[in-house]
């Protein structure tokens, strides 16, 4: 009896040992593995955020360009438009420019985006300014050169100021 217990032991031990030591390598190495595979999403993740910011920047540089009231002229400009109906298409495509860009506040700091819709709201209401100075009746061109003349007068135009913003951020987040 004694002699088929210590046969037994003699098997056991040296198998469950291997098998402790087999399984002890293995799990350290599946935490390894666990460990890299955590580290390459981390890396793809940040990538991934990177660039969605990149293009962040990019839509809102392109935003203000677009709500740039000479671009909008261009755009936007009938050869019979009055005063009024190209006022009342600036200021419309100005709040579908920014409801279009809304989710970009997502990948840039609040700060940021608040000067983005003051910069829209300041060229609204210069727009809107300039649109009251003058005869609704009147031929549209007379509206974009008076919006010259008061952005002139302005100094540092709301866009410029918001474009400046957003290179500056953008250095930074870099």
């Amino acid at each position: 009896m004694n002699d088929i217990l210590l046969d037994v032991i003699r098997y056991t031990v040296p198998s469950l040992t291997v098998f402790g030591i087999v399984y002890f390598l293995m799990n350290k190495q599946f935490r390894q593995q666990l460990h890299l595979e955590s580290i390459k999403l981390q890396r793809e993740d940040k990538k991934n955020q990177t660039n969605f910011r990149m293009q962040a920047y990019e839509r809102l540089i392109m935003l203000c360009e677009r709500m740039d009231p000479m671009n909008l002229y261009l755009r936007l400009s009938v050869s019979e438009m009055t005063v009024k109906q190209l006022q009342s298409s600036m200021l419309i495509a100005i709040k579908q420019e920014v409801e279009h860009n809304y989710t970009q506040q997502l990948y840039v700091s609040k700060d940021l985006w608040k000067i983005i819709i003051m910069a829209s709201d300041q060229t609204a209401n210069l727009i809107t300014e300039a649109g009251s100075k003058l005869d609704p009746n009147e031929n549209a061109n007379s509206l974009i050169n008076l919006i010259s003349g008061l952005e002139n007068h302005l100094g540092a135009s709301p866009l410029i100021t918001a474009k400046t913003a957003i290179r500056e951020e953008f250095e930074t987040y870099l």
